[in-house]
């Protein structure tokens, strides 16, 4: 089953290490990929629901208390 989510990636340049959150996607819940930019606030502005913005921050919360994982994680070389 493919679905995603948001989760904190870390990454690697040299000696510099970074984390920010990036969309993943799974498919039987392994991930198999992820967006090369990181995640911004964004939804639908035809959307009325005030909690529209606090949802979406939420989730990405909640990627904030999973374990963080590197391009290594999807066959990647670090």
């Amino acid at each position: 089953m493919s679905r995603w989510d948001y989760r904190v990636m870390q990454f690697s340049d040299g000696g510099l290490l970074w984390r920010a959150i990036h969309e993943v996607h799974y498919d039987d819940d392994k991930p198999i990929s992820y967006a090369d930019e990181p995640a911004v606030v964004m939804w639908d502005a035809n959307d009325d629901n005030v909690l529209a913005p606090m949802l979406e921050l939420q989730r990405m919360t909640q990627a904030i208390g999973k374990p963080t994982l590197t391009p290594a994680d999807f066959g990647e070389s670090v």
